[in-house]
């Protein structure tokens, strides 16, 4: 492919000519790194540079001194006067490779095809978009006396899509510019264009005075690049880089307007999807989802879920009846969403993935407590059967949390130990609130509260010294606590609270 170029020069009849520059992909590409790497030094903070680990900071800036004597406003001020040329490349590449989808039939290496200069031309596609994310990402457009700057850039964009009106609107300007730039995720070649086109997006939705209009296309246009199959390069092991997709699946979960769905439906559609399938395969409605990258889907889902519940305002006495039953419906939702995400470390019990269930396990329960308890104290009466339905369900999970905790003091992982002290309190707290709850609501007989085993990860009882003496005590403790369940189910008083209860060796003098 060869970009054409016009370059006006003066003849010897002082006429003006035009003489036709041909430039090639690679001549193309080298001149767009060097722009790229010139606003990534004098228009990104330099909180947000990426800085090689050991190296000082005054290395930054080498090979720029001369361009450190123009301001940041000077560097955007020509980069706008290049908006016209670099949407040209833009949409040529665009076009490029269009054709190759329509020509390979969606594979995006089709026989016949140069495999070089496929990559070449995705790597111009990375630089330009980088470059327009670092123009419209310069923090500078938010002060007033560059509104002028802002304006014209965002004209040269309206003006691919048509004529500009005179004093058009800035959040019109915006929206069509935001239109214009949606338009290229037809062709985006790679994971790392997909992620640089969504940031886009989001940095021209932040400028809008109504942000939330473009919300639910972020989130679309999200989940489509999450749900495609990404080629991968020869030397490339995975095509997906991991900190670009926990980046992208963040922005998901952050502008779709249901979470908890969401969560729900990767964790109990798409991984058993990848559970069921061949060891090197992917889920089949998250392409993206690998037994590789299962461990980042399950840390942003379980920091998200966390985020979305201590979002959630506490319930209070006042709240009309309404109210309670739509954050107690919310309550029952992201329970069920955080057991189904906890007994995921069934099947997937790498160290990764346990570290993130014992963090985020302990602010979720936190979050319960702050958050949902409250709650129950006043729909107790009015809502019983969905409260004991709410606190069954959590209880199954900070059982399984108690049972990693004893997995983790057996395998003696300092990493993994660290946490453990932290969540059995908080583990305590939370059956010490149930208790609360229960006598508020005139319910204290329905308390019960024993020993629980040490068992591992798959359920089977982590056998120890102390444990092999108090076997039988632990047994009759079981056969009782089903009794009593039995028993207070068939009196219509139970609750059984014993999600939060120590190892058997530690809560001898806790049993009410």
């Amino acid at each position: 492919m060869v970009f054409i170029m016009n370059l006006e020069v003066e003849d010897v009849f002082t006429e003006k000519a035009t003489e036709v520059l041909q430039l090639q992909p690679p001549e193309l590409l080298f001149l767009l790194e060097d722009l790229s790497q010139k606003l990534e030094n004098m228009l990104t903070p330099s909180i947000a540079r990426r800085v090689p680990f050991l190296k000082s900071k005054g290395n930054r800036n080498v090979g720029f001194s001369h361009l450190h004597q123009r301001s940041a406003l000077e560097i955007a001020f020509r980069v706008v006067q290049l908006l016209t040329p670099l949407c040209k490349y833009l949409e040529n590449i665009h076009n490029y490779f269009q054709s190759l989808d329509a020509e390979n039939c969606g594979v995006a290496v089709g026989p016949g095809m140069e495999v070089e200069e496929y990559h070449v031309m995705a790597s111009c596609y990375q630089r330009l978009l980088q470059i327009f994310h670092g123009l419209f990402a310069w923090s500078g457009f938010f002060e007033l006396q560059n509104y002028n700057l802002l304006y014209s850039a965002l004209k040269v964009l309206n003006s691919r899509l048509k004529q500009v009106e005179p004093d058009q609107a800035l959040d019109e300007l915006l929206s069509q510019s935001f239109h214009y730039l949606q338009n290229f995720h037809l062709s985006i070649p790679n994971f790392q264009c997909a992620l640089y086109l969504i940031r886009i997006l989001m940095v021209l939705s932040e400028k809008s005075t109504a942000p939330t209009q473009n919300k639910e296309k972020i989130a679309s246009l999200a989940r489509q690049f999450l749900c495609r199959v990404w080629p991968s390069g020869e030397k490339e092991k995975n095509s997906v880089p991991n900190d670009q997709l926990q980046a992208l699946l963040s922005i998901y979960l952050e502008h779709t307007d249901n979470v908890l769905k969401v969560i729900e439906e990767i964790a109990g559609v798409g991984v058993p999807e990848l559970i069921s399938s061949p060891k090197e395969a992917c889920s089949s409605t998250f392409p993206t989802l690998t037994r590789h990258t299962f461990v980042i889907f399950f840390r942003v889902m379980m920091a998200e879920l966390e985020k979305t519940v201590n979002d959630l305002q506490t319930g209070t006495a006042a709240d009309s009846q309404q109210v309670h039953e739509q954050k107690l419906l919310y309550w029952n939702m992201a329970v069920r969403d955080f057991s189904i995400l906890i007994n995921l470390i069934k099947v997937f019990d790498s160290r990764p993935v346990l570290h993130a269930c014992l963090k985020f396990g302990r602010l979720f329960v936190e979050a319960f407590l702050k958050q949902c308890m409250p709650l129950l104290d006043f729909s107790f009466r009015k809502h019983r059967e969905d409260v004991l339905s709410l606190l069954e369900t959590f209880q199954l999970s900070t059982r399984l949390l108690h049972h990693l905790c004893g997995h983790s003091k057996i395998h003696q992982d300092m990493k993994l130990t660290k946490h453990v002290p932290f969540l059995k309190k908080t583990l305590e707290l939370l059956v010490c609130r149930v208790k609360a709850m229960l006598i508020f609501n005139n319910c204290r007989e329905a308390f019960w509260l024993g020993n629980l085993k040490n068992r591992d990860l798959q359920g089977e009882e982590i056998i120890s010294q102390s444990s092999q003496e108090s076997t039988a005590d632990e047994n009759e403790d079981d056969t009782s606590s089903q009794a009593s369940k039995s028993k207070a189910t068939e009196d219509g008083e139970e609750d059984e609270a014993s999600d939060g209860e120590e190892e058997s060796d530690d809560s001898d003098d806790d049993s009410d």
